[in-house]
């Protein structure tokens, strides 16, 4: 009986541990947009977007998901959004300047002053610029891309949706660098002069569009 109760107490007492840190509480941002849409499964149509919020739509593998808007930051220049299972993506003037929670994260990306999307909409020849960021995981700080944009034709084929692509002016974006990013799309609509839709890849096995959600 003793020699049951040493092996059987320690045993007792290691689950409770575990069960006590299961259910503690969570981080509130992440629990409020778990009720908002479960977006740790792929969500299937028709989705019905609760009209507190605004989202984005995510398109990457076959699979389609939605993130919430949480808040702003960097005096409303930088737009934040999350997902149920914690993932937070950043965005400023429509650039990804964050990503958490993924596989591949950007933990910080640093932009120079750029010019607007309707002096980039205007200009005849490319834009090159440099932007640096830091990514995990690898602990690789002040990666460096070579980056030309340039105005271009509506692609024959998006995961625009709702929208005529012809509707927006179209920019595409390649990287020169040692180990260039895939190319990057953005979608300018010069009546709300914002970009509505973008396409970007965090490395070469890991890209993703998005789009401002529903369709106004």
């Amino acid at each position: 009986m003793k020699v049951a109760l040493r092996i059987w107490l320690p045993l007792g007492l290691l689950a409770w541990v575990l069960m006590s840190c299961t259910t503690g509480p969570e981080n509130p941002v992440f629990s409020t947009f778990r009720h908002v849409i479960p977006l740790a499964e792929p969500v299937k149509p028709p989705f019905h977007p609760d009209p507190r919020f605004e989202y984005l739509r995510l398109v990457t593998g076959g699979r389609t998901l939605y993130l919430a808007r949480g808040n702003w930051e960097d005096h409303h220049r930088v737009s934040v959004w999350y997902s149920a299972s914690g993932e937070v993506l950043r965005f400023r003037d429509g650039r990804l300047v964050g990503a958490t929670g993924l596989f591949i994260e950007w933990r910080a990306v640093r932009l120079p002053t750029l010019p607007s999307w309707d002096e980039l909409a205007n200009q005849s020849i490319p834009y090159t610029w440099q932007r640096e960021r830091d990514v995990m995981p690898g602990y690789r700080y002040g990666v460096v891309d070579h980056l030309t944009l340039q105005r271009v034709a509506p692609p024959t084929r998006s995961d625009l949706t709702g929208i005529p692509a012809t509707s927006l002016i179209w920019f595409k974006e390649t990287d020169g660098g040692a180990i260039p990013l895939p190319p990057a799309w953005y979608a300018w609509d010069p009546r709300s002069k914002e970009v509505l839709y973008g396409l970007v890849c965090l490395d070469a096995t890991l890209c993703f569009s998005w789009q401002h959600w529903p369709v106004t």
